[in-house]
This record gives C-alpha cells, sequence and structure tokens, in this order.
C-alpha cells in the first residue's frame, strides 16, 4: 500500500492514466477521473490523516432490457456502466466510518443489531450488510474512508446495488474474507461486474 498523498503525486505525474483507461473505457475521461480521485483523497486527508490507504471502484449497472431485478427475482440482462462509487479506506479495528454527503454516523461491528431509525439510510445497508457476513461465518473488520458517487440515485442505474457492492468488496478485498465467497456476493446484490482499484496498482 501507499500512503494518500504518494497515491495523489502518482496520478498527478500521469502513473496511473493506463488504468484509468481500463476502467473508465474512454480516454476523453481520464483528466476528469484523475482530478475526482485526488478530490477524494484529499478529502480522505482532510477528514483522517495522511496514511496509507487503498481505493476501489465499484461501477454502476444498467438492465439492457429494461427488466427491473426487483420483478425478475434477480434475472436480468444487466452491464456495468462506467459510472461508479469511488471509496478511499483505511483499516479501523471498532467500526466502519464511509464520510459522504449522506453517512456521517459510525457503524461499530460489534453493535450490529438493526436499528430503526436506520431504515432506508446508508448506515443501515453497512450494518445489514455486516451483519449478514458474520450471520454466514465471515470474517468481518472496520474500515473508515471517504466515498463520493456519480452513480445518479433514482435514475436505474442501481446506485443503491453498487453502494452495497462496495460495502462487500471492501470486506473482501480488504478485510481478508476467502474470495471463494466472491460469486455469493455478486449474486447477492445483482451486480454483474465489480471493478476493484487498488491503490498498491497505482
Amino acid at each position: 500500500m501507499k500512503r494518500a498523498s504518494q497515491i495523489i503525486n502518482d496520478i498527478q505525474n500521469n502513473k496511473a492514466d493506463s488504468l484509468f483507461l481500463d476502467i473508465y473505457q474512454d480516454e476523453s475521461m481520464i483528466e476528469f477521473q484523475k482530478k475526482r480521485y485526488v478530490d477524494a483523497i484529499e478529502q480522505y486527508i482532510n477528514l483522517y490523516k495522511d496514511e496509507e490507504v487503498e481505493i476501489f471502484s465499484v461501477p454502476g449497472r444498467s438492465e439492457v432490457c429494461g427488466n427491473h431485478t426487483d420483478h425478475q427475482h434477480g434475472q436480468v440482462l444487466a452491464t456495468a456502466i462506467n459510472l461508479d462509487i469511488i471509496t478511499v479506506v483505511s483499516k479501523d479495528e471498532e467500526k466502519v466510518l464511509l464520510k459522504d454527503k449522506y453517512t456521517s454516523n459510525p457503524v461499530y461491528i460489534n453493535d450490529l443489531d438493526m436499528k430503526e431509525e436506520e431504515k432506508d439510510t446508508s448506515e443501515g445497508l453497512i450494518r445489514g450488510i455486516l451483519y449478514r457476513f458474520k450471520e454466514l461465518g465471515y470474517k468481518i473488520g472496520g474500515f473508515k474512508g471517504f466515498s463520493t458517487s456519480n452513480v445518479l440515485a433514482g435514475s436505474g442505474l442501481s446506485s443503491s446495488a453498487a453502494y452495497e457492492g462496495m460495502i462487500g468488496v471492501i470486506l473482501l478485498d480488504y478485510i481478508m474474507i476467502w474470495k471463494s465467497i466472491q460469486l455469493k456476493l455478486l449474486k447477492s446484490v445483482n451486480m454483474l461486474k465489480m471493478y476493484i482499484l487498488v491503490s498498491h496498482a497505482v
């Protein structure tokens, strides 16, 4: 892993351009994405500190034939899009705390019972995913970070599923849950593709 400030330096010195092209498939968007990632990393540093971090990207999704997964029992023809959630994270021993324009309250990993006041909130999604992973006997852990998304909410591009997928991917890849359960995660959040950007690849 690299310190947040080093990743900013790498991005600004064009060391991640090929990776951005691989993820977003649009050369004209590279400069936009570079600024977006640098802004997110700077937000992380302002919120926490300049420390070793990982960066994850999870895309939104379009259902090609227009069939919503809720009505089709998860059986749809879907494709990932190049709008995504990006999250800059580091490990935390006690909690999950993701700052964005919606989320500000920590979810402690030793207190995962459902809370009525968290229904339809980001905190509720985080708590539910952690609870289910633990219920299935998988290792869970905490992390803190900053998250930003350009997957438009309410647009049919699966912004909530992308958010759930983000939490799951961080747990899988960063908290060291066995990769064999990745297929279960993909099925549970109806994601066709999850693309992970990790900082050590920059």
